[in-house]
């Protein structure tokens, strides 16, 4: 364990205290020092205390000069973003190719409508710790899409269910079931895109988790997924 403390504020603290003990009032005790050699410590505390203050007070300022900066550049980034969105305006409604051209800025991107929904890949199933299914994909739509999940049953013997709609993956195009039933072989898991526009994907390949016991929620074998 450290004998004084590692944090040089801390250490110049510790050090100014212990000083102060061992001058006892200009004569140190019996410890072994002589009054030349604490007195020279205490030049050396004065220094670094006035460092340490110094650099603290810097970093104050920084601190400030930080905040204001930022505020500042908040400030203009706001007022030529405004400036920006009058000058798109003028070019809209004048129909003006050259508008950008005399103000020096590139103009707007225009962005193309998408009109494919991409198809989920990559589709996982496991079983958690609680007994639910997390069922999960991935996908190359933006935040405005939906992606639908459904389920299919694989009875013990083997008779298939039919595909049925159980909800929406989050944003994080994770499904999470737990509505896990008992007596089954396995489950199937699908998903789907669905843009704003309503364009709808294909379904996703699907990923299946597979029941170690008769009775059906047994051990679980690793999620794996086959074509739908």
């Amino acid at each position: 364990m450290p004998r004084t403390p590692s944090s040089d504020a801390a250490f110049v603290t510790w050090a100014s205290d212990h000083v102060a003990v061992w001058s006892a009032n200009g004569t140190p005790a019996e410890i072994g020092l002589t009054p030349e050699q604490v007195a020279a410590a205490q030049l050396l505390v004065d220094d670094a205390t006035d460092k340490v203050d110094a650099q603290r007070a810097a970093r104050d300022a920084a601190k400030a000069a930080t905040a204001e900066k930022d505020t500042s550049v908040d400030a203009l980034r706001a007022s030529i973003g405004g400036l920006i969105g009058i000058i798109d305006g003028y070019a809209k409604s004048t129909a003006d190719p050259d508008v950008y051209a005399r103000a020096q800025i590139d103009a707007p991107k225009q962005a193309a409508p998408r009109t494919d929904a991409p198809t989920p890949t990559d589709v996982q199933a496991s079983l958690r710790n609680d007994g639910t299914i997390e069922f999960r994909f991935a996908a190359s739509a933006g935040g405005s899409a939906v992606f639908l999940v459904q389920r299919q049953l694989i009875a013990i013997d083997g008779t298939e269910g039919g595909f049925l709609d159980i909800g929406q993956a989050d944003d994080l195009k994770r499904f999470f079931d737990d509505d896990v039933p008992t007596g089954v072989r396995s489950i199937d898991y699908r998903a789907r895109t669905r843009l704003t526009n309503g364009e709808l994907s294909d379904w996703s390949e699907t990923a299946t988790i597979r029941f170690g016991t008769a009775s059906g929620l047994g051990i679980a074998g690793a999620g794996e997924s086959k074509a739908a």
